[in-house]
């Protein structure tokens, strides 16, 4: 999955279950954290090997084996760069469990994707290739990406919440329009009705839920949560076509394999 969603996505789970009581620290701690594993792109600048981000990448770095120890000297370091410019940090402990569980979430939406990733290393050389998700899946970074804007839409002051509406709408329905132009530029289009659906609702998240919860907006932590259960669910979901998919290629498979003479039987 690419760098930026992993990031988002660990950003929206500090602000599920960190950011209230941790601050700011915890945001940045569980973004970098998310982010992190695919510093190991950085073997391929150097390398001639035109194999590289096949034989390099998603490998330590994104290792079950190599996670506790990335997590601690990420909250070492967290911690050492807090005290030097004097902002108050989480606990040691919390900023390393911060970046497991930062870091967990990028192998396991690694493991999801096509190209898989040697979660295994460095006792196994074998890719974990679920092929639940596209390596870039705009939905998934917009189902991870939505509840932390509505979540700042529907924060206080409550007044200046149809500002912070009109804004968010503006920037997700650009973005569904960029995606659809994008789409139509690779030969994949989408009908211009899923585009119309779409920013209805961004429009339903952003400015209807102000006036049914006016004077009781939910918690920022509260929208996250969401967000992740909405995020796990497409997971499945994905999952279910994924498998359905393959029920229906099989045979399809089975056939081709057979021999020729076989073919033309019956």
């Amino acid at each position: 999955m690419d760098t930026v969603t992993h990031g988002i996505v660990g950003s929206l789970f500090s602000k599920a279950y960190f950011s209230e009581r941790y601050g700011p620290v915890a945001t940045f701690a569980a973004t970098v954290g998310a982010m992190f594993p695919d510093i190991d792109v950085v073997q391929d600048i150097f390398s001639t090997d035109p194999l590289a981000v096949v034989r390099y990448h998603r490998g330590i770095t994104h290792s079950w084996f190599g996670l506790p120890a990335f997590a601690v000297l990420l909250a070492w370091l967290t911690r050492w760069l807090a005290r030097r410019l004097r902002v108050e940090s989480p606990p040691w402990a919390v900023l390393a469990l911060i970046y497991a569980v930062a870091i967990a979430s990028h192998i396991i939406l690694d493991g999801m994707t096509s190209f898989g990733t040697r979660m295994f290393t460095p006792f196994s050389q074998d890719r974990v290739a679920w092929d639940f998700l596209f390596i870039i899946d705009f939905t998934f970074t917009a189902i991870a990406l939505a509840p932390q804007f509505a979540a700042w839409v529907h924060s206080a002051p409550i007044d200046n919440a149809p500002r912070r509406a009109a804004a968010s709408w503006l920037f997700f329905s650009l973005g569904t329009l960029a995606v659809w132009g994008i789409a139509r530029g690779i030969s994949f289009p989408f009908h211009l009705r899923i585009v119309a659906v779409t920013v209805t609702i961004f429009a339903a998240l952003f400015f209807l839920l102000h006036f049914t919860e006016r004077g009781h907006p939910l918690r920022p932590s509260t929208w996250c949560r969401a967000g992740i259960y909405v995020l796990i669910a497409y997971g499945c979901l994905c999952g279910v076509a994924h498998a359905a998919s393959l029920r229906r290629a099989c045979p399809v498979l089975q056939r081709s394999s057979a021999p020729p003479e076989s073919l033309f039987e019956g």
